[in-house]
């Protein structure tokens, strides 16, 4: 060709394929190793995804084992990241403390329901008194009334006139006997 304004001599000719071709092998060697490298760096990827993930797994399995009612529960450490071991300290402190509250539950409530078993007895012994103080009202009351009463003469043993009554036994009489 002419290339003689350009101020370019051609020394060789060919065809453009394979003038190329050192290129497209560059190009497919680079693709090559970037494929390789992209797999790397997924693989590690998830290598450090599940590293990380598996003390967060066991650190929710545990808090759903808490929210289930096991307070034997221990709390797994943070498999050596700061923010985990965080987390599981964090966790390790509300479970110690929910422990405390329940057990400080549980004596209040013994304590109330051993207060209401004393309270109960006593409210059963002054209800005994007053059943007992309403009987013997109720007799002391009945008894002068059967003095008005007009005797049973079939089964009544004779009693003493009213102004007899209130001498000693001893001392009183009654007419025929």
């Amino acid at each position: 060709g002419n290339t003689r304004g350009l101020g370019w001599s051609v020394i060789a000719r060919q065809r453009a394929d394979h003038a190329f071709a050192p290129i497209r092998l560059l190009q497919k060697r680079i693709a090559i190793a970037g494929g390789l490298i992209a797999l790397v760096t997924i693989a590690l990827g998830w290598w450090i995804a599940v590293r990380v993930s598996e003390p967060l797994v066991s650190i929710s399995a545990a808090a759903d084992s808490i929210s289930r009612g096991s307070r034997r529960v221990q709390i797994p450490s943070g498999g050596g990241y700061a923010e985990v071991e965080q987390l599981s300290a964090s966790l390790r402190t509300m479970l110690g403390n929910l422990n405390r509250h329940e057990e400080d539950l549980q004596l209040a409530q013994n304590r109330l329901e051993s207060r209401v078993r004393e309270r109960t007895a006593e409210l059963t012994k002054a209800r005994a008194e007053m059943e007992l103080e309403s009987r013997q009202h109720a007799m002391a009351r009945a008894e002068p009334s059967a003095a008005t009463d007009p005797p049973d003469t079939a089964t009544a043993a004779p009693r003493p006139p009213p102004w007899d009554r209130a001498l000693p036994p001893s001392t009183r009489t009654v007419a025929g006997r």
